[in-house]
């Protein structure tokens, strides 16, 4: 990292104790704060920094490797440089944010000057207070900040909004989950005595899992239907009145928004013989789609076709992330998972028989 220039180093050791994040910490070069005029920043340094608001424990064996600066293409602003960093971690599949923004004056005697002039600075030194505490102002998302009155320079590292949608990390740590739950299946599937999992069905999930992300779970439930849906559609959360026949369903944990013929996919897989399925599906699918008519549902520009076709290709997503998580667990049977297995193939191939399906639920 490049070194401070004199004014800076001027206004440090004017700061209080308190800011010893900012400066040497033990004395330790690594820990040095980054500047305006600074091209990198320390590794040891973020890491710190991750460890002093909580996000990385201090025993934890995940470090930060690497912070890579980029400029922030979007940024709109006139008075400040925006950069967005790039953070790797020892770990590749935790849970912390890969990215994050640093705001920061220009390394100019102008910006200098006209910041001391305009109190720009003050945005520095307001987030380095505790007056946040004290406020009752909207969640904190600045991780460090510092300004100084006397150079007019500033420097905010704030948490990254653009790249973590609401339910973002959730929704990630989901499918994350997922990928690691099918490499333990896959090798317990290896040394299964009762069957082999499906050369084909591998592909199909290997393929899928590697598509699956944020942003294109973003783009495609933009382009489908949805509504309130129970979100783990089976069987055993139904009652059935033997005298009447009505159902009625319980266990609402994953209840939500979404779209609805994965609830009926989900049945289906689960608790019917794939020859009764691939006979009867269809006819199904048309009774479900002539009762939201019933209902008063606006179907404008959503025919049955659309309505089979989304069934279709959608209809296994659910299964796919259950089958993988369900066959990494040792406490179910091979019996069960060899269920599973036919069932879901047997679906796929019955229903379109896609080579890759983008997996948007993680229930």
């Amino acid at each position: 990292m490049s070194q401070p220039n004199a004014e800076h180093n001027s206004c440090v050791e004017e700061a209080s104790s308190e800011s010893v994040d900012h400066h040497h910490e033990h004395g330790k070069e690594g820990l040095k704060a980054p500047t305006p005029a600074d091209l990198t920043v320390s590794s040891e340094w973020f890491e710190f920094i991750l460890q002093k608001k909580g996000l990385l424990n201090h025993n934890d064996e995940n470090h930060v490797l690497n912070v890579e600066m980029k400029p922030l293409a979007e940024n709109r602003g006139l008075c400040a440089v925006m950069t967005r960093l790039s953070v790797t971690y020892s770990d590749p599949d935790c849970k912390l944010p890969k990215s994050f923004v640093l705001k920061s004056i220009p390394n100019t005697e102008e910006a200098r000057a006209q910041s001391s002039t305009r109190g720009q600075f003050r945005e520095g030194l307001f987030y380095e207070s505790d007056l946040l505490e004290k406020l009752d102002a909207s969640e904190n998302h600045v991780l460090y900040a510092h300004g100084c009155e006397k150079t007019g320079e500033y420097i905010i590292l704030m948490n990254d909004l653009k790249n973590r949608g609401e339910r973002q990390v959730g929704w990630e740590t989901g499918m994350n989950t997922a990928r690691n739950a099918w490499k333990v299946a896959k090798e317990r599937n290896s040394k299964s005595e009762l069957f082999k999992f499906s050369d084909k069905l591998i592909e199909i999930i290997d393929k899928s899992l590697e598509l699956a992300s944020w942003e294109n779970m973003q783009k495609a439930i933009l382009e489908e239907p949805f509504t309130l849906c129970h979100g783990d559609f089976h069987a055993s959360n139904m009652f059935v009145n033997v005298d009447t026949l009505e159902v009625s369903m319980f266990d609402w944990s994953e209840v939500g928004v979404w779209n609805p013929v994965t609830d009926l996919a989900q049945t289906l897989i689960s608790d019917v013989k794939p020859e009764i399925v691939a006979q009867n599906s269809k006819h199904l699918v048309k009774v479900y789609y002539d009762e939201l008519a019933n209902c008063g549902a606006d179907l404008t520009g959503f025919s049955f076709e659309d309505c089979w076709n989304v069934f279709c290709k959608n209809g296994p997503e659910r299964w796919i992330w259950l089958f993988v998580v369900l066959s990494s667990m040792s406490v179910i049977p091979d019996k069960a998972i060899k269920f599973w297995h036919d069932n879901l193939l047997s679906f796929i191939e019955s229903h379109g028989d896609y080579p890759i399906y983008n997996l948007k639920s993680i229930v």
